[in-house]
């Protein structure tokens, strides 16, 4: 199956059966990013920091080649054993990814604070990767921490992604993304921005991510606008409030395959 048809079929026929936040437009840029990157033959690792249920990493880790590696990182705190076995999270999180036809590699999985991930087996052997996404503590310095530890280990051609960027309840994540961007000076800038991520690159590769975006297939009828960070065109990807109540109406009533012909 080919990786348009492998992400279309995963985000509107999958995606909503996996507990999470990821909505259509996220996984829809999020999709033409590792296929475009496969595409111009740049290859690489992924990685998520902060997995929840999987919702968002396990379409990553479906769009990768066979030689690639899928790095998962997170507490998996919830529903804790105490007899050392599986937590509730991390057991659900494997029944996710076999669910959907996917085998997971155990050894990629780090459980536990991501501030030791630096340097640990699991990031290593996933390096260097072409792809970050940063969803893991909501606080200024586990921003700042995921976000120094993506551009150490970030592919040259590699795209980091923020997760939470601006929302209302969440400002430490607003604040420690534009201190990344400021602090760093020129090394990564902004391509994309959506009603709940931003995506970042390397100064260098900007216009290759918004050529990238404006002739993908996927994102053909999402609407888009140019807008401007860091005094670069960024592209806004949205949608408006009716359309995402009509993707979960459907998602409710079973019929969410429909939405494909919306998207």
């Amino acid at each position: 199956m080919q990786d348009f048809e492998l992400a279309r079929r995963y985000i509107f026929g999958n995606m909503h059966r996996i507990k999470g936040f990821l909505g259509p437009i996220d996984a829809l840029a999020i999709s033409t990013v590792l296929i475009g990157q496969k595409e111009a033959l740049k290859s690489g690792g992924i990685a998520e920091i902060g997995i929840f249920f999987g919702r968002s990493f396990l379409l990553m880790a479906s769009l990768i080649g066979k030689h690639e590696k899928a790095l998962a990182a997170d507490l998996f705190a919830i529903g804790q054993s105490s007899d050392g076995k599986d937590s509730r999270q991390l057991a659900t999180f494997l029944n996710n990814a076999r669910e959907i036809g996917l085998q997971l590699d155990r050894k990629m999985i780090f459980v536990g604070d991501s501030r030791n991930l630096d340097g640990s087996p699991e990031l290593l052997e996933a390096c260097p990767l072409r792809f970050v996404s940063i969803d893991g503590g909501h606080d200024l310095n586990a921003v700042a921490s995921d976000a120094n530890l993506a551009s150490k280990v970030i592919a040259d051609f590699g795209v980091i992604c923020f997760d939470d960027f601006c929302a209302p309840g969440l400002p430490d994540v607003t604040l420690g993304v534009f201190d990344f961007l400021r602090l760093g000076g020129d090394a990564f800038t902004p391509f994309v921005i959506t009603q709940n991520k931003l995506f970042v690159c390397r100064r260098e590769y900007h216009d290759f991510y918004i050529d990238m975006m404006l002739g993908s297939n996927l994102l053909n009828k999402v609407a888009k606008k140019s807008i401007y960070m860091k005094s670069v065109p960024v592209l806004f990807l949205h949608q408006s409030f009716m359309q995402r109540a009509r993707y979960e109406a459907f998602v409710r009533a079973g019929l969410g395959r429909l939405n494909e012909c919306f998207y």
